[in-house]
């Protein structure tokens, strides 16, 4: 007679966390390489993947990325203020590059100093 047991199995468990830390791992460094922070691409990606029925508010995003309202409110205000700093980056840098060519000025650096 086989003994029927009801004990959850733990290496299939194990191995599912496994793979899980695996692919998190590799997602954090790819966003790390592409100039995000892991939560920040995660944020995006919550954004992005919200089902069709669902607005991005801060719970709803909250809720999607498991993390308490509060720290969501703060991973949104520190991409905001990412995004607007790229943005006046990019903004100073076409200005500029505008102006250069206006001018026929040569283009310097400043790792001259």
């Amino acid at each position: 007679m086989t003994k029927k047991t009801n004990s959850p199995d733990f290496k299939a468990m194990a191995e599912l966390r496994y793979q899980i830390r695996r692919f998190l791992r590799f997602s954090e460094n790819a966003a790390r390489e592409a100039g995000v922070e892991p939560q920040q691409h995660q944020l995006l990606l919550a954004v992005r993947g919200l089902p069709d029925d669902l607005k991005p508010t801060i719970g709803a995003l909250a809720e999607r990325m498991q993390l308490q309202h509060h720290s969501t409110v703060e991973l949104v205000d520190r991409l905001v203020s990412e995004a607007r700093k790229e943005c006046r980056r990019y903004t100073w840098e076409a200005v500029r590059n505008e102006w250069l060519k206006a001018y026929g000025a040569t283009d310097y650096t400043d790792d001259a100093a």
